[in-house]
């Protein structure tokens, strides 16, 4: 859950918007990508079937806009459960989404804009702008919502992380030291004593223990000698 005990209230707040939010631009992408595809495709089967134009320009994007706004529930539904359950992976998809809605709508919208102008229709073809304009801008706002929120949730999973890192580390029992018997001899009488210390780390030999083993070594060579 976004609501933990030590959160303030208006980051709680915060977040509980950009959840809304996300998931109210969900339903408004299932919304429209409906609307796209039942535009697209009547569009396409009236050019194909009725004025027989098969392969004309019209036809073409009518199929286009059939096939994106038929993927765009999906990329709604997708933004909906990220939203509930709280996955920012799955909101990058629905960002990239959005981001190519922005430039499939300016693309196609002034390009039938321009069309109407060509053709003498520049009511339409200002009514086209205006509206593909207005779409490409509520497309923006949804992105930087759901942008926003999935920079909270990144924000909310690295601080759950950092806390459950911190709680396995004061949980994590203390090891407990090896340790080694060694025996020393006191004095000529043979008294013992028994010393524990903990057993040292391998480590390199220092310089002083190289030179005690070559003195060694040399003096075992010029005994044989």
């Amino acid at each position: 859950s976004l609501r933990s005990r030590k959160a303030p209230l208006k980051y709680c707040c915060c977040c509980f918007l950009l959840k809304a939010g996300a998931m109210f631009m969900g339903i408004s992408e299932i919304l429209r990508g409906t609307v796209y595809m039942v535009y697209g495709t009547e569009m396409a089967m009236r050019k194909l079937f009725l004025e027989h134009e098969f392969f004309g320009y019209a036809s073409t994007i009518g199929i286009i806009i059939a096939i994106v706004g038929g993927v765009s529930p999906v990329f709604g539904i997708i933004l909906i459960l990220a939203a509930i359950y709280e996955r920012p992976k799955l909101l990058v998809l629905t960002l990239f989404h959005s981001l190519c809605f922005i430039i499939m709508n300016l693309v196609f919208g002034f390009w039938f804009g321009v069309a109407k102008i060509i053709s003498g229709k520049v009511s339409n073809a200002i009514f086209i702008i205006a509206f593909i304009l207005s779409l490409s801008v509520w497309e923006a706002y949804a992105l930087v919502v759901v942008y926003s929120y999935y920079i909270e949730l990144t924000k909310i999973t690295e601080s759950k992380m950092e806390l459950r890192r911190m709680s396995s580390t004061q949980a994590r029992p203390v090891s407990t030291p090896r340790f080694h018997r060694h025996t020393r001899i006191l004095s000529k009488k043979g008294k013992k004593q028994v010393e524990w210390y903990d057993i040292p780390e391998e480590t390199e030999p220092s310089e002083a223990t190289v030179d005690i083993e070559t003195r060694k070594q040399s003096d075992e060579e010029s005994a044989d000698v």
